[in-house]
């Protein structure tokens, strides 16, 4: 006796036998095609943040070298400066002189010539001549304003 179910020459569920094994190669590629392309682009965009952020940590280490170098140098000038002064002043003068038995004395009233400066407009209202005579000039003298 044969006793089965309404559903008679269909085999069960578990038996039944795949002949095609799913979607075929030429509908998987194009999907496997555009993973790969997804994940490289990701890939490289993620290589291209590090790069850049590790070319952003080295600028700021070469920025913050470049200043304590700036830092640096002025801190020299400062000091250049400062020791100039002390180097211009009169006490250190006179006691090199001390030092150094120089016997310097006062310039002579004939030695002494002063100088003033002039604006622009004040300059350009003075007249001034030289004569260009020299040895062997045939140009003769000139008059310059």
């Amino acid at each position: 006796m044969n006793i089965q179910s309404g559903r008679r020459g269909v085999p069960a569920r578990g038996a039944q036998r795949r002949t095609s094994g799913g979607p075929s190669l030429a509908r998987r590629l194009p999907i496997l095609a555009k993973a790969v392309l997804f994940f490289a682009i990701a890939a490289g965009l993620f290589n291209s943040y590090i790069y850049l952020n590790q070319r952003i940590s080295d600028s700021d280490r070469a920025i913050r070298k470049a200043k304590r170098e700036i830092t640096k140098v002025e801190n020299e000038i400062a000091q250049a400066r400062i020791r100039g002064e002390e180097l211009r002043a009169w006490p250190y003068i006179s006691s090199q002189i001390r030092r150094f038995n120089l016997q310097l004395r006062p310039a002579a009233p004939g030695q002494i010539r002063r100088m003033t400066m002039m604006s622009p407009p004040q300059a350009a209202q003075v007249r001034i001549d030289f004569n260009f005579t020299a040895p062997g000039n045939t140009l003769g003298s000139r008059q310059v304003r």
